[in-house]
């Protein structure tokens, strides 16, 4: 009801609908707008929910729980209850998190000395209204307020609290009774209750939904879970499921729908009840002594007795069922012309003998939705682009992940190029194990995850730098405060321009391996040998070109510092660790470059004689480091912008104009402060390339040529700002003492937020620019080409003049692509294709056919198309060879039919 509606929308109510609007209207619009109409980004939010769920849990059960292994054991008792599945699986149910989540905060807040003096009421009304927004997700919280009074003792906030969250769900009733046609009816019989509360009784001792579908020793399995709640808490247990039921309460009514999701904020009570009755081994009787083995004994047959009744419930839950059957006839639809799209929604409307249908489709009101636009939302902004994302990440990640799930290991890849070796591509998914979370989630998610998760830890490891040592020297203890611009660092490097243009460009391993780049600097600064080692690895095994470039670093700090400090002796023992760290870091990126050096003679990628690109001028080399994306002519390319903001320019100009003089006196942060400066003069001289004198002689470093783009180490200059900026801000006061200006505490506090403030606002509104420079890329190809390419057969190929055909679509249906992007092709394909394509190119490229070409109207050749088993050409122009029949049009697109005799080859065997 609210994909692409007004805000305002979010507060009507549906006659078909329960009105939650703060757990389920206001989340699927918040969510509209992140994630258009991909079920993934929602899955995605309603496990961040629950994992932020478990960190309130912690945070609540500290008030009175003690000791870590109750602690922990009942956190993971929560995290991994079946009962979160259908939560989390069934999307509208995610309210139950969300409700979970708000009561968790208002519990947290009305707690016993939180409060300052005079502060008590505040936090109060803080609470009570947070527990309002939790009633307005879910009915199950409205008996939160008795909780309150048992554990707090506040008697008149929980009557007061009670009172209105019973008048709240009256209004609500009264405004939207529950449909007539819903599963929601409350049961009179006694028998029905008690039936109803023997149930959830059972789901609080992880007993899943379904439990008599599973098998039978599942269903003995499953009584585990209760056996060692009863040996650890014995009588506690009681108390905690008198508290359980108060989560459960306003449902046990509704018997015709007993949903285990809905045991969930019970659990979450008894949790926290079980966690205040005190330590293992007390001299009570109502605990035992656990020991440690025992205890983590316990945490591990929770886990895998989660596991396996979710396993088994994910096989035979009905809302899998509906899911399938909305996921089939969904792509039915998209792929459809109007006449399909009317077939798929007659099939809607005979529900009668197949209600599946009916309730997986809502009769077809999903479609209408999908009419209106169909939506990808955060996941067309960072990954349908038009970029390398878009043309080769997507669809490499795909066939990875299905090679994998079917059992094959994926050296081969058949969907583009007449086939190519995939375990040579250098920028696979084979050999970096984050990788593998594309077997657990669909591509676009796993790369959200990967990229969020890789740029928390950029942000994390920058953080620990600049807390721990900073460019000049560790902060000083008594600048606590000061010591926050860490944070800014980090945020700086995560949000600087370079990287976010690599992010809109869709270079995507280059950002996985910048992402290290901090936890390298950290591992040189910490001098710790397994840090230093993983995050070069990690480095390398993801882009080579970084990885060049790191390589240089590492061996570079090593040599100016000991250099620049007049230590020039190496002890025996430094020497082997240095030998021991190339031993291992050569072993771990072993299956990366060792194909490259086995086989990369036989690429065209050998052929490069130098790395131009960009080609300055001095007007681009201007722009690219003032003002990039102004106005006019020349346009820069994501690549090409050197920028690395104006006000951490000004900052470190006005650094050195104040403090330049001290800084012979620095010591230890001289000696750093001219490796960085050593380190930017070289990067600078490979970025500008043949526009500076000292270039030819980088250009002869061995395997310098291959690297092509110059400008990508930049990203190192944007480390080095990050750390640069945060450490002279935090000087601000000296600097003021220097020139004679006294400052207080609050004003340089004040100009240190004006700063920080100023140089997140220039990111943000930079990031901002960057990613509206280009629209976001639908497929132009009409779908139908796609459908009709698809019942050419397994074996036949498909090729397009201009390479307008989408790599992913294309995978997915089964077409099997001459044309693609991948930075490496074997001489002999190269050659053949532009045989076939009826064009000619000299240079590299890693999309062929090249867009060099696109403007010229190439004429394919069909039978050397054929001997590459290709049955269908794509152009935008028309096509003269009389082997190409036309059989589809639509505007400026034309398919044809190749009836020429078809081969079944592939470029490792002779073309012609």
């Amino acid at each position: 009801h609210v994909y692409k509606q007004p805000f305002l929308s979010v507060f009507k109510h549906y006659p078909e609908a329960f009105y939650r609007p703060v757990g389920q209207q206001l989340f699927f619009f918040i969510g509209s707008r992140l994630f258009g109409l991909e079920a993934q980004g929602y899955h995605l939010t309603g496990l961040a929910i629950h994992l932020l769920n478990i960190w309130l849990l912690s945070r609540v059960m500290n008030i009175w729980t003690h000791d870590l292994r109750v602690k922990y054991f009942l956190l993971t008792f929560y995290a991994v209850n079946p009962a979160h599945f259908v939560a989390l699986n069934w999307l509208t149910q995610v309210d139950l998190e969300i409700a979970v989540s708000l009561a968790l905060v208002s519990t947290y807040l009305l707690r016993p000395g939180l409060a300052r003096q005079g502060q008590a009421f505040l936090l109060q009304i803080c609470g009570l209204v947070l527990y309002l927004f939790g009633v307005l997700s879910h009915e199950v919280v409205v008996f939160l307020p008795i909780v309150w009074w048992i554990w707090f003792k506040q008697k008149r906030i929980a009557i007061f609290g009670f009172a209105a969250g019973l008048a709240l769900i009256g209004t609500k009733f009264l405004v939207n009774p529950f449909s007539s046609q819903g599963d929601y009816r409350v049961m009179l019989d006694p028998a029905a209750v008690f039936a109803a509360i023997r149930w959830y009784l059972l789901r609080a001792l992880m007993i899943p939904e379904g439990i008599r579908n599973l098998p039978v020793w599942v269903m003995i399995l499953s009584l585990i879970p209760g056996l060692i709640l009863t040996l650890m808490f014995r009588q506690k247990l009681a108390r905690g499921l008198g508290v359980y039921l108060l989560g459960v309460l306003p449902v046990l009514g509704f018997g015709s729908h007993l949903l285990a999701a809905y045991a969930v904020f019970g659990i979450a009570l008894m949790v926290i009840e079980l966690g205040r009755s005190g330590k293992f081994g007390t001299p009570r009787n109502d605990g035992i002594k656990v020991s440690v083995g025992l205890w983590v004994s316990a945490m591990a047959a929770i886990i895998l007795l989660s596991l396996a009744l979710v396993y088994f419930t994910y096989s035979n839950h009905w809302s899998i069922g509906r899911g399938r059957v909305s996921r089939q006839l969904t792509q039915e639809y998209i792929f459809a012309d109007s006449d399909g799209k009317q077939e798929v929604l007659s099939r809607l409307k005979d529900f009668e003998n197949n209600p599946e249908i009916y309730f997986s489709t809502m009769m077809g009101k999903q479609f209408e939705v999908l009419d209106r636009s169909d939506g990808r939302g955060i996941f067309d902004i960072l990954f349908y682009r038009g970029n390398d994302m878009t043309t080769q990440f997507l669809p490499d990640a795909e066939f990875f992940a299905t090679s994998i799930k079917q059992g094959k290991f994926p050296s081969w890849n058949p969907w583009i190029f007449a086939g190519t070796p995939y375990f040579l591509d250098p920028q696979n998914f084979l050999w970096y194990p984050p990788n593998y979370i594309f077997l657990l989630m669909p591509v676009e998610a796993g790369f959200l995850v990967l990229l969020i998760g890789h740029l928390a830890l950029a942000g994390w490891t920058m953080k620990k730098v600049l807390g721990e040592f900073g460019i000049f020297g560790p902060p000083s203890p008594r600048l606590r405060r000061v010591n926050k611009l860490a944070l800014l660092g980090a945020i700086m490097f995560v949000f600087s321009p370079k990287m976010v243009g690599h992010i809109e460009e869709g270079n995507w391993t280059l950002v996985i391996a910048a992402a290290w780049l901090p936890a390298l600097y950290y591992g040189l600064k910490k001098k710790s040998f397994w840090w230093a080692i993983i995050s070069l690895a990690a480095i390398i095994i993801n882009n080579l070109n970084i990885g060049y470039y790191s390589i240089i670093f590492v061996f570079s700090y090593f040599v100016l510092k000991n250099l620049l400090s007049d230590r020039l002796t190496i002890s025996l023992i430094s020497l082997i660790r240095i030998l021991l760290a190339v031993l291992i870091v050569s072993a771990l990126t072993l299956p990366r470059w060792l194909p490259l050096a086995v086989f990369g003679g036989q690429t065209v990628r050998a052929n490069l004689a130098e790395a131009p690109l960009p080609l300055w001028s001095w007007t681009k080399i201007v722009k690219s480091l003032v003002f990039p994306l102004a106005a006019g002519h020349p346009v820069l390319q994501n690549e090409e912008i050197l920028y690395v903001g104006a006000v951490p320019i000004l900052l470190i100009i006005a650094y050195l104009v104040f403090k330049g003089p001290a800084l012979p006196r620095q010591g230890r942060a001289l000696s750093e402060i001219r490796f960085w400066l050593i380190w930017a003069i070289f990067i600078l001289v490979v970025a500008l390339n043949n526009k500076t004198p000292l270039f030819y002689l980088i250009n002869k470093l061995p395997g310098f040529s291959l690297l092509r783009i110059t400008t990508r180490p930049w990203i190192f200059v944007s480390l080095a700002a990050a750390l640069a900026v945060p450490s002279m801000i935090r000087q601000i006061r000296d600097i003021g003492q220097i020139r004679g200006i006294r400052m207080s505490r609050k004003f340089s506090n004040f100009v240190i937020a004006v700063l920080s403030g100023l140089t997140l606002i220039e990111f943000i509104w930079f990031d901002w620019r960057i990613f509206n420079r280009r629209e976001v890329v639908e497929d132009p190809v009409p779908k139908r080409f796609y459908r009709q390419m698809a019942m050419g057969g397994v074996m036949a190929r498909a090729y397009c003049t201009t390479g307008c055909l989408d790599r992913l679509t294309a995978q997915r249906m089964g077409i099997a692509l001459l044309g693609g992007n991948n930075p490496i092709q074997l001489k002999s394909f190269v050659e053949y294709l532009q045989a076939a394509g009826g064009y000619k190119e000299t240079g590299y490229h890693p999309i062929l056919p090249p867009y060099t070409v696109f403007n010229q109207q190439p004429q394919p050749d069909a039978e050397l198309l054929g001997k590459t088993a290709v049955k269908f050409v794509v152009s935008t122009f028309e096509l003269r060879d009389n082997n190409l029949k036309l059989i589809d049009q639509e505007g400026e697109y034309r398919l044809y039919r190749n009836d020429a005799k078809m081969e079944v080859k592939d470029h490792y065997f002779e073309l012609y």
